[in-house]
């Protein structure tokens, strides 16, 4: 006899219900190897993943941490241009008072030019608002009249 021959009356004296047995339990195992490496495959893209999400978070604290300096230096800009508009505004308002009393007081563009530290356009423009000199066309400006 020949090996195959042999093999297939050793098949046949098995009962079916034990070949039946056989064949789920070779399922089961193919399955469970399925599930094995199924298992793996995931583990290692959990730990892919994982690893990115770290690097990720890592990237985005870096990221923080830089905008917490720019918003500190920026703060401290502002907090400094801040002081400097405020000594601006003193400074600015003070002048154009001195000058509107010196224009009212009858002093000429030139004084207010020295004073005051203004541009002549400046000064002549607070002469003709604010001056008792007349107009330079010589005509009276009109008074307006109580109702």
């Amino acid at each position: 006899m020949d090996l195959l021959q042999m093999t297939l009356d050793s098949i046949a004296a098995i009962s079916p219900e034990t070949l039946l047995w056989c064949g789920r339990g070779a399922a089961i195992v193919v399955a469970l190897l399925a599930l094995v490496a199924a298992l793996a495959d995931l583990r290692h893209d959990f730990w892919s993943m994982h690893q990115a999400a770290g690097e990720r978070q890592e990237a985005i604290r870096s990221q923080g941490a830089d905008l917490q300096e720019r918003i500190a230096a920026l703060s401290a800009a502002l907090s400094v241009i801040a002081v400097q508009r405020t000594a601006m505004d003193e400074q600015g308002a003070d002048p154009y008072e001195a000058a509107i009393r010196q224009a009212r007081n009858g002093s000429p563009a030139d004084v207010l030019i020295r004073a005051c530290g203004m541009s002549r356009a400046e000064a002549q423009l607070l002469c003709r608002l604010y001056g008792a000199s007349p107009p330079l066309d010589g005509r009276q400006p009109a008074v307006p009249h109580a109702l």
